[in-house]
This record gives structure tokens, sequence and C-alpha cells, in this order.
């Protein structure tokens, strides 16, 4: 790594430091990834206030990290530099209960194993599956470390006291695995969430963007770990990049506001305020910090406020109330909406909310639900039509995420939301390609599932696939609610099928 270092008219310029070496958490897990040993050794000694035992947002501390990601030709000097330092703890697991050395069995690497081992990493740690280090190097398909273990016993266990551990492993490594006792193969989206991480890791803004528009992959897997992720290493583009696809920013009790809070991201506490997040629940712990920017506390002490204050009718509905008009746009209200108020016509301020959903303007959408008293479920669900329908003339789609949020936050039932949107969804999809070249129709969806609609749900009402299954759960209960007749029992009949057999005297 080069830095350039010159001299202005003013003195000495320090250089810029690279995107992901701008903080300290997010260096040792940069450093990590791209293998730079030395940058590890002098951030450690060099911040106090960084531990080597840090967990980033999916669990997994540097040493972990390390064997996870790192290069592999950097991976055992990492280890072995992590395991020289007496304040690093071997055997800490991700939120699946992984621990390094699970991850290094599972990798086939017999060096990192035997290193780990030596430095004393639990080889009795189980995961969710309750599954242990030595279950996998039985179960898993690992020929290198089985031969490894089995030419080269790890003789310094027996040093160490181990004699338990050491017989363990070389009965793991003789034992011939069956097919229940493999552990499963990684899904599709396990495999794209650590491409997801790598390039995030990396600031690799062409991968980050390259993972999103796969179509096999979740941006809500393992509750918004994506944003949870992207919060934690404070790039405020991906965050906002992740937002617009449609990721939950209250996730985990809103860990994502709690990462900018902690990083003093003020364009990112925005954005997330703005799409639902609530620091009501952190806000005790965050007035006991100190912040450098006082405009960060200021903005959550305002927002807070904002919400006790607001009457009744606005509880709850953040994004509703925070709106902010267009140029002009209260004073149309004031001619069109407000007038048909006070005239009590009805029918023409229907009229004006369905034209308001088509042209995005949430502002007036939401007072005119909130004076006019026209709010019921059938209306809210023509608006969300109106604001995501197709125009025949202009040859648009309409998408305003913005109108559906309102309507949404008013009590528009998110199901029925759902069943009557995921046609253009499906046809969004197969159109394109790219999740990016319909990013607003997935915002969309993924709002609704956040308002708690079910995605399955609709996608079965969609392909009339739950009204078979209901027929025959109907069926099945008449059947069994039918009362039961039984039949009169039949004399029976033997027949001698051998003619020349001899009859009994009668």
């Amino acid at each position: 790594m080069v830095y350039s270092h010159y001299m202005d008219m003013y003195g000495y310029v320090p250089p810029q430091p690279e995107p992901g070496r701008a903080t300290p958490e997010r260096a040792i897990f940069y450093d990590m990834i791209k293998g730079n040993t030395s940058y590890i050794t002098h951030l450690l000694d060099s911040h106090d206030n960084l531990s080597p035992n840090i967990r980033n947002a999916g669990g997994e501390t540097p040493l972990l990290f390390a064997v996870r990601y790192a290069p592999k030709e950097e991976k055992l000097n990492i280890v072995r530099l992590l395991g020289k330092r007496l304040d690093v703890m071997m055997s800490i697991p991700d939120d699946h209960g992984r621990t390094a050395l699970h991850e290094a069995v599972l990798q086939d690497d017999p060096a990192v194993v035997r290193e780990l081992l030596q430095w004393h990493a639990d080889a009795f740690a189980k995961d969710k599956n309750g599954k242990t280090p030595l279950d996998l190097i039985a179960g898993a398909d690992c020929p290198k470390l089985k031969a490894d273990l089995l030419k080269n016993p790890p003789a310094f266990l027996l040093q160490q006291g181990k004699k338990d551990v050491y017989n363990a492993l070389r009965t793991a490594a003789h034992h011939v695995a069956c097919t229940d006792e493999k552990p499963p193969a990684p899904t599709t989206q396990e495999k794209l969430m650590r491409e997801f991480t790598g390039a995030l890791t990396k600031y690799d803004l062409r991968g980050v963007k390259r993972v999103l528009d796969n179509q096999d992959f979740d941006i809500h897997g393992e509750d918004d770990l994506p944003l949870r992720q992207a919060a934690f290493f404070g790039y405020a583009d991906i965050v906002d990049t992740l937002l617009e696809y449609g990721a939950d920013p209250r996730v985990r009790n809103n860990e994502p506001l709690y990462h900018a809070v902690r990083q003093e991201r003020t364009f990112t506490i925005k954005n997330l305020l703005a799409c639902g997040a609530d620091p009501e629940e952190h806000m005790r712990t965050f007035r006991s910090w100190k912040f450098r920017d006082d405009l960060v506390p200021k903005m959550l002490e305002d927002f807070c406020l904002q919400n006790r204050c607001a009457d009744s009718y606005d509880q709850g509905k953040y994004f509703s109330r925070n709106v902010k008009p267009r140029w002009g746009e209260k004073r149309r209200f004031k001619k069109t909406a407000d007038a048909a108020i006070k005239k009590g016509d009805k029918q023409r301020l229907k009229d004006i909310f369905f034209e308001a959903c088509k042209l995005n303007r949430p502002w007036t959408v939401h007072n005119i639900l909130k004076k006019g008293d026209i709010e019921n479920d059938e209306l809210l669900q023509q608006g969300i039509k109106h604001a995501t329908q197709y125009n025949e003339k202009e040859r648009r789609d309409y998408r305003n995420k913005d109108i559906v949020h309102v309507l949404l936050e008013h009590g528009a039932d998110p199901q029925k939301a759902a069943n009557g949107f995921y046609d253009k969804l499906f046809t969004d999809r197969m159109i394109f390609k790219k999740q990016s070249e319909y990013r607003d129709t997935l915002a969309i969806m993924s709002l609704m599932e956040q308002f708690g609609a079910n995605r399955k749900k609709a996608e079965d009402k969609y392909f009339k696939r739950d009204s078979g299954a209901e027929d025959a759960k109907k069926a099945t209960d008449e059947k069994a609610a039918a009362p039961v007749v039984k039949k009169a029992d039949k004399p029976e009949i033997k027949i001698d099928i051998n003619p020349f057999r001899p009859k009994p005297p009668q």
C-alpha cells in the first residue's frame, strides 16, 4: 500500500486513507481480507479501544473472518499472528455457532487446523446444528485433513495434556462417514451472502451490485444482514442502495441505526430515520455518549420530540408525518382538496386523492386522509393500485414507493396490497434479467413485507396454488365429520374348488 505525501503552501498535507481503512473497526476486517499482515499488528498495537475479539454484524471475529475470507497464501500467517497474542480468544462463534476451527475443517485446510489446535482452539464447540469440529472431521468431505492427521498425528496435544482431544481426532480421521452424517451443503443464499460480505469489506461496489442483481439473493436474509453489515462498516452509499432495494432498518432492535449513531454518520442517520428506524430504544445509551458532531444528538432528540408531541392520529406514522411538500403543493392543496373538504364533496376529494397517488404527492395524500374523513381499506387499496399502475397513454409504469408507504401507515391491509401487486413483480422479473432494473418494484414488495405481508401467500394466490389444497382439506374435514354407518355382516359363502373330493354323508 503506497501513500502519496506532498506539501502545499500551508505545509504538510497528510494522505487520505483508503475507504476500507477509514476507521479502525473497518480497517481490521479490510486488512484481514486483503492479507495485510503488517497493518494488522500495527492496528491492534496502536488503538487501545480496538479489541482483537470485535464482532461484526454477522458475529464474526477477525480470526474467524480471516479463516473464512483471507487470501490462501496469507491465511496461515494471520492465524499464527493472532494465535500468539494473549488477548485473542480462539473459539468465539458467529451467529450460526461456527468457530474458526469449524470453518478450517470445512475448508479442508490441515495447516490452519493444526495451528488453531496448537493455540488451544476448542475442538468440542458446537454449532447451531450441534456439530463439533470433530463431527465435521468425521462426516465432512476433507480428505487432505484426514490424511494429514493419520500421517502426522498432532503430538503437541499430548504435551498440552489433551489426550482426549488427541484420541478423538484419531478416531474421527479413521471414521468413514455415512450419507446421514455429512453436513448439509451451503445453500445458494449462503454462498451469495458470503460473496456480498467479501465485496462489502473490500468496498467493491461492482461486486456488491452484482450480488444485489442476482435474483436468488434475498436482501432480507438472516434478519437483513446485508444492511446491518453495511451499517457496521459505515459505507453510507451502500446503506443508501440497500434501503432503495427495500431493506428493513428496524431489524434487531434498530441495529443499523445504532451503528450509524456510534460512527456519527449524519447522512446515514437521516436516511434510516426516514425509512422507519426508531431511536427511542437506544436513547438512554445515546445520551451517555460524547459526540464530536453536535448535530447527531440534536437530530435524534428532535425526532423523539416530534414523535412524542404528535397528535393521536399521527402517532406511529413516522414517514407520513415527516414527508415534505413539493414546491407549490400546499397552495394547490388549499385550492383543490381543502375546498372540497369544506364543501363536503367526497367524490371530488376522491378524484383529487387518486390523482395525487398517481403523481406521487405523499404530502397531499397524507393530509387528505387526515382531514377528509374518507379513510377506508377499499379506498387505500385503490390508491395503491393508482400508485403502481401502468399508464397506456404515457406508456410508463408508476412505482410510487412513497405513496405506498403513506397508505400502509394509514392502515391499508398489506397482504391485500401484496396480492394485488404480485403480478407486477412477476412480470418485471420475467422481463428484466438484473434486479437493479426493477429495484423500485422490489422495494415496494419489501415495504409491504415490512408491514406484515407474506410474499409466499401472494405468490400462491397469483398462481392459484392454494385453492386445490383448501378444497382437498375441506373434503377431508367433511369426510371425517360425516357419521360412519356400519354395514351388516353378510353370511360367508364357502366354495369348494375341488369337484372330485368326496362329500360328507348327510
